[in-house]
Parts: C-alpha cells; sequence; structure tokens
C-alpha cells in the first residue's frame, strides 16, 4: 500500500478510467513510488511549473506518475480541506482540530493508515505521508517534515504530564489554604510540560521542562528524576506532547469521517 492508494481507497476515490496509458516497461511511480508493471495504466511524469516538492518525491527525474497520484494532484481540495487528516481503509477522520489530533496520537488507527497535517497555504501533503504498518512506531506528517513517533514513549510522558499537573494544583491550593486565600482556577491544558509548538514549524525550546515544574523540583515538591520519562523523548514526540496531553472530554470520542 502506498501513500496515494491509501488516500484513494479511504475516500473511495476510483481512478479514473481514461486516466494513463499503458506503461512500456516495469517501473514505479516518481512521485509515490508505487511499482508499476509492464501493461498497467499510468500517466508520464511532468510537473506544473508551481511545483517545488522534487526533493520528496521517490524518483522526481522517473518517467511514470501512478493513477493514484494523479488523482489527488488534479484535486485542488487535497490542498484545502482534505490536505489534514488521518487516512485508513475505513475513511478518512479529520485531524485538523487539536481534539482531534489528540485522539489519534492518543488512539492511532489498526494499519495502514496515515496521518497527515498542513502547515501551510495550499499545500499538497497527503502523498507525502507514509504509510505506517504499526502503531507501536508512527510517521506524523507535518507539512514537508515526518515525525517519528514511539507511541509506549509518548504514552509515558502523557501520563506523566496529567500526574504532575494533578500535583502542581494541589500544591498552589496548599499555599492558598496557608495564606488564607481561596484556591485560584488553573487552566491545566495551560501547563505544558515542554518547551511550545503552534503547529507552524516552530520548535521552540524543545528539551527545556517548563517553569511550575522546574519551581516544582526548586521547592522539593518533585525531584528532577521525575522528568526522566521527558527526557526519553526524541524531538518530535517532545513537541507533539502538549497536543497529546490535551485535557478535554471529547479527545476520547472518535470524530466521524470526511468525505469528498
Amino acid at each position: 500500500m502506498y501513500s496515494s492508494e491509501l488516500v484513494c481507497l479511504a475516500l473511495g476515490i476510483t481512478p479514473s478510467p481514461t486516466l494513463g496509458q499503458h506503461a512500456e516497461h516495469d517501473g514505479c511511480c516518481g512521485i509515490c513510488g508505487k511499482p508499476i508493471h509492464e501493461g498497467e495504466k499510468a500517466e508520464p511524469l511532468e510537473f506544473k511549473s508551481s511545483f517545488v516538492d522534487h526533493n520528496l518525491c521517490v524518483n522526481p527525474a522517473g518517467e511514470y506518475a501512478c493513477v493514484y497520484c494523479t488523482e489527488i494532484m488534479d484535486r485542488s481540495v487535497f490542498q484545502q480541506k482534505l490536505s489534514t487528516g488521518v487516512f485508513t481503509r475505513d475513511g478518512m477522520y479529520p485531524a485538523a482540530k487539536k481534539i482531534h489530533r489528540a485522539h489519534f496520537l492518543l488512539n492511532p488507527p489498526p494499519p495502514p493508515f496515515s496521518f497527515a497535517i498542513q502547515n501551510g497555504k495550499s499545500q499538497h501533503i497527503v502523498w507525502k505521508a507514509p504509510v505506517n504498518l504499526s502503531r507501536e512506531v508512527f510517521v506524523v506528517q507535518l507539512g514537508d517534515l515526518s515525525l517519528t513517533v514511539r507511541h509506549a514513549k509518548l504514552i509515558a510522558a502523557v501520563a506523566l504530564v496529567h500526574q504532575l499537573r494533578d500535583t502542581y494544583c494541589q500544591w498552589e491550593a496548599a499555599i492558598a489554604e496557608q495564606k488564607g486565600n481561596k484556591p485560584k482556577a488553573i487552566d491545566r491544558n495551560a501547563l505544558r510540560a515542554l518547551g511550545y509548538t503552534d503547529m507552524k514549524g516552530q520548535v521552540v525550546r524543545t528539551f527545556m521542562p517548563a517553569r511550575w515544574l522546574t519551581d516544582m523540583i526548586e521547592q522539593g515538591q518533585i525531584e528532577e528524576t521525575t522528568l526522566a520519562p521527558f527526557y526519553a523523548l526524541n524531538w518530535a514526540e517532545s513537541w507533539l506532547l502538549e497536543t497529546a496531553s490535551l485535557e478535554d472530554d471529547a479527545v476520547a470520542i472518535k470524530p466521524e469521517p470526511l468525505s469528498l
């Protein structure tokens, strides 16, 4: 299963019978890499002048483009509404909202699946997203970046975020009580553990603990070693941690699939 093929399957797209001509010899799609055998339908590989992602193609100097990539490249909806989502055999699911991204980071679907997030305007993303064959280790395609996620590491870090939020809120409440004050409301989702991400290509202070964590360490509320699961993350996992740690009842609900 190749990226564009899975996208077409998820959305029920059958390549038009008018697409392509019979390949004269064996080869592969220069965009996604799908094998093309002699006699199979394929399009000549040609790029529009506005195309700039040659370096992300399997073989930009190749001879053929498969009918699945051709279908996707010819549809502007894949640069807009359908540029972000989770693609599976059962359908395409939304991932533009943070609650939906969090759901699928915590509950990756059965493979094969791909996970694409557009972080710019009018981007073709879905053909770039690798087809994941495992829930344990999978890739999230964020624009031109491929983010490798080790699910067990991410889940351990998410559990620690929730635990530390509990500890911090209890500590703040105890301080307020000692002063004779009413405990203030705390936005738990504002308590980011590591760095900050706006999902727009910015990576800031990725591996540095947030101030509320260092405050608890300095005041003896937790040991620095407590943060070990955070330091076991790769940079992509630490970047996605804020999204995966979202506290919202809607995160547990699988969204309805999208359609063309």
